[in-house]
């Protein structure tokens, strides 16, 4: 058994880093769950199949004019739901590549957006084990998730940022778009070892310990063991 989940892992490997190789990591969204509030209770499932696949960049921006036009998520509880096995397994997120390679639907919350007429909720879904790139090291400081999320860094493959089987990466989905949502306020990356490295468009960023983080917060980014350096010119 340990030999074949050794196997299905490194597969995966291969796949996300092919899927780098071509630029920007992208995924693939068919269909999404919501729970709705209804009598008090976060029970009802309502289940929204899209009529065109959504191709997701990892390092797309959010259009904070648009999103605030949204109202799914003002539709929801403001309360953290757990999704069981299956639903997570039916509602996975493939990562766009040569072969499927799926990660599971870990949670629905919500997260703030500023507005001029205060905070717009908005519907965040989380998917577990699911990797990422980043072009830019910034705080989406207008956006902030409902409560911390710490999103655990096992492993980088180039610029790909590989998060552990549990962790949740989250994103933020609307009736129109998804968007990835993880560099928003209440995010905080946490790197599983000393001497692991990343480039962005301007730095390249390194842990000189175990248990590193990269916070983003209100006031800006939060660098705790993480060093930033000058990117290497070519």
């Amino acid at each position: 058994m340990k030999t074949i989940l050794a196997f299905v892992l490194m597969v995966s490997c291969a796949f996300t880093l092919l899927a780098a190789e071509s630029g920007s990591i992208e995924y693939i969204q068919t269909a999404y769950p919501i729970y709705k509030l209804v009598g008090g209770n976060a029970a009802t499932l309502e289940e929204t199949y899209l009529s065109k696949i959504r191709i997701i960049l990892a390092e797309a921006t959010i259009d904070a004019a648009e999103l605030s036009k949204d109202e799914l998520g003002a539709k929801l509880p403001e309360e953290r739901a757990k999704y069981a096995a299956d639903m997570g397994e039916r509602f996975a997120l493939v990562l766009k590549g040569p072969k499927q390679v799926k990660f599971s639907l870990s949670f629905q919350d919500i997260a703030y957006l500023k507005t001029g007429k205060g905070k717009h909720p908005l519907m965040v879904l989380a998917y577990k084990g699911c990797p990422f790139s980043v072009k830019e090291l910034t705080v989406l400081s207008d956006l902030s998730l409902r409560e911390p999320l710490t999103v655990e860094i096992a492993s980088i493959d180039g610029n790909v940022l590989r998060t552990n089987d549990t962790s949740a990466l989250p994103f933020i989905v609307t009736s129109e778009t998804t968007t990835p949502c993880f560099t928003a306020v209440n995010v905080q990356w946490r790197f599983a070892q000393a001497g692991m490295t990343f480039t962005t468009d301007k730095y390249t960023y390194k842990t000189n310990k175990e248990g590193a983080s990269i916070s983003f917060t209100e006031k800006g980014l939060k660098l705790d063991g993480v060093v930033q350096l000058p990117k290497a010119s070519k």
